[in-house]
């Protein structure tokens, strides 16, 4: 009896104490789940490269290569937008005759409230820049031992399923085949549609190339929508704008290339019992951005189809009534 109560006051404590570290580590549950999904994806790269060189020098170089990118990525956004808010800026001002209209008809008020909500936007992004820096941090250092540690807790997270290590095997199996078919599957078509979207927009002449391809690639992301949401505005833009051949050429290259990709490339990369429901993406998409921030485009899908997987596979086994 004594055995018991001794049980049950350690399982209170240990609830307690999970508890409150998930309060501790709440503001960072979203980088600590993106480092994983990262690392399961790059993790393919640190066993090819730690058979030439040790685990550890392996997963510092991969962690200083996402570091690299992510600060060329941001230095080349700001670029982007800063010669973009100029451009406008100079075209704006040298233009009398474009000025005097707008305050004929009010427009200028509006303007400048965009202006003012703009550099309020920018202001509360600055005070953010601590967060964003220690955020960045924990990313790295949360990838870089995922890395190293990753093929332990695979292990304890097997281990601790209660049943049969047969079922347990076909388990985690089915939930692999899932993930890989949304993390291998969609990144690839992302990054192809990408690539393509970049050509397209520098045969037809547009300036926004980089920024454009990379936009492409993460709608790519997204199932049922995807490229469209982009190429098609700017398409129409341009048509509007008297640009009839860019834009219906720029049309046309996404409607027959760019979109085509998805249907051309996933049949040969998954079977049909490695496919996902176009749903189960679109509401772990949209629903994990929501939570998790930009972290969510890769995150929600994976863990909605994993609870989708463990739900289907636990009740085949009877392990659910």
């Amino acid at each position: 009896m004594v055995e018991i109560k001794q049980k049950y006051w350690l399982y209170a404590i240990i609830t307690f104490l999970v508890i409150i570290s998930l309060f501790i580590i709440r503001p960072y549950i979203s980088v600590l789940l993106f480092a994983a999904a990262i690392a399961y994806v790059l993790y393919p790269a640190h066993r090819r490269l730690s058979k030439h060189m040790r685990q550890g020098f392996s997963a510092f170089i991969l962690t200083s290569a996402i570091f690299m990118s992510m600060v060329i990525f941001i230095l080349y956004g700001l670029s982007f937008v800063l010669s973009r808010i100029s451009g406008f800026y100079t075209i704006f001002s040298s233009s009398g005759d474009l000025v005097s209209r707008l305050n004929s008809v009010g427009l200028d008020r509006a303007i400048n409230a965009l202006i003012s909500k703009f550099s309020d936007y920018i202001f509360s992004m600055t005070t953010k820049i601590p967060h964003y820096a220690i955020s960045t941090f924990v990313f790295l250092i949360a990838f870089y031992y995922f890395l190293i540690r990753g093929p332990e807790i695979y292990a304890y997270l097997k281990e601790i399923i209660p049943i049969s290590k047969l079922k347990k095997d076909k388990l985690f199996s089915d939930i692999k085949r899932h993930v890989n078919a949304i993390v291998y599957v969609q990144l690839i078509i992302g990054i192809a549609q990408g690539i393509v979207g970049g050509i397209g927009l520098f045969l037809f002449g547009y300036e926004f190339v980089v920024v454009g391809a990379i936009i492409m690639a993460v709608l790519g992301f997204i199932p049922v929508i995807g490229p469209p949401l982009f190429y098609a505005p700017v398409a129409i833009l341009s048509i509007v704008q008297g640009n009839y051949f860019q834009g219906i050429g720029l049309l046309l290259f996404g409607i027959f290339l760019i979109s085509t990709i998805d249907n051309i490339v996933r049949p040969f990369l998954v079977g049909k019992k490695a496919r996902v429901h176009p749903l189960i993406v679109l509401l772990g998409l949209f629903g994990g951005v929501l939570i998790f921030g930009i972290a969510g485009i890769l995150v929600g899908p994976i863990i909605l189809s994993i609870t989708v997987t463990l739900i289907k596979d636990l009740e085949k086994f009877h392990v659910i009534e």
